[in-house]
């Protein structure tokens, strides 16, 4: 799956985030965690796009995979 403009996924379980813009490689988000990222794609999550978001604890990181998304 793919990471749609104006679409809200699920981050963790810790919160949710809205795709503003997307791009060929990148996307812009709002809410849990705002700004520009970059979406990777591979093995790791089924074959799913996903970017790696940065976390309120130091060293720690967040996932939000394209395949859960929020109806």
């Amino acid at each position: 799956m793919r990471f749609e403009a104006g679409k809200t996924y699920k981050v963790y379980d810790k919160g949710t985030v809205t795709v503003v813009k997307r791009s060929a490689h990148y996307v812009t988000l709002s809410g849990l965690v705002d700004g520009r990222f970059m979406v990777n794609q591979g093995k790791l999550y089924r074959e799913n796009e996903y970017v790696i978001l940065p976390a309120n604890t130091r060293g720690f990181k967040w996932f939000c995979i394209a395949d859960d998304f929020c109806d």
